[in-house]
């Protein structure tokens, strides 16, 4: 039967807006399927998804998340394949992450190759979100690759930042805890900063008398009395902070 017309209207409508109910079964499948193909042509591909699987069509399924393979489109393919029965093999996956990857959409990319478990692209995803600036991201992706070089990587940086969070996550991932000198330079780095209250956290986990008391002096400077207080306590001198509770 042509159904030109009738598949041009139904496609521009939408499948959600017609009901095609009083078509006998073998008619509305046929025009569901030819439908499905008018998506295909217009690169409307999660149309084309729904359109087969309200037809049954398995071969369009199919067909559909091959070509959803082959531009990436992690979500549509795996649903058409879901349909049909059929599961995404592990190289298609890795062909979906490669895909993406490409195109710089790096969460689909990230989701293909874990679902592949795929550790190098996952490296790979990493060390893009490193020279976006990303960390917290490729702390992720390295973590999910089980890749220690790359999440010292982070924590490193993470220390010369001063993020004493971030630094204490990735090591913590890797399975070590941050050393006394490195929390001393995560001090450091916060206090050069100004964020005092994570500087007095880093000397306090390392022991670092010294740099406590020069932290109390800082919050002398800035009139925070019982900050200065605090950190002078935690350096061991208790005559300082007796000194400043008078006033």
């Amino acid at each position: 039967m042509e159904l030109s017309g009738l598949v041009r209207y139904v496609a521009d409508k939408g499948l959600s807006a017609v009901d095609l109910s009083a078509l006998d079964e073998s008619l509305r499948a046929e025009l569901l399927a030819r439908v499905g193909e008018r998506y295909v042509d217009t690169g409307r591909l999660s149309d084309a998804v729904k359109a087969y699987e309200m037809a049954g069509n398995i071969e369009g399924l199919v067909m559909v998340g091959d070509i959803c393979v082959q531009r990436g489109s992690l979500s549509d393919a795996m649903r058409a394949y879901e349909m049909s029965g059929r599961e995404l093999p592990r190289e298609q996956l890795v062909q979906v992450g490669d895909i993406c990857l490409e195109r710089g959409w790096l969460s689909d990319a990230t989701r293909a190759y874990e679902m592949a478990g795929n550790a190098g692209g996952l490296v790979k995803i990493g060390d893009e979100y490193m020279e976006r600036g990303w960390l917290l991201e490729a702390m992720q992706a390295y973590g999910m690759a089980r890749n220690t070089d790359g999440l010292a990587k982070v924590g490193d940086i993470c220390i010369e930042m001063g993020s004493l969070p971030g630094a204490m996550r990735a090591y913590k991932t890797v399975g070590r805890e941050l050393t006394s000198d490195e929390l001393v330079r995560v001090g450091h780095a916060c206090l050069k900063m100004g964020l005092l209250s994570d500087a007095m956290r880093g000397y306090q986990m390392a022991g670092y008398t010294e740099g406590l008391i020069r932290l109390g002096d800082t919050f002398m400077e800035h009139g925070q009395l019982s900050d200065a207080i605090k950190a002078y306590e935690m350096a061991g001198r208790v005559d300082l902070a007796n000194f400043l509770r008078q006033f």
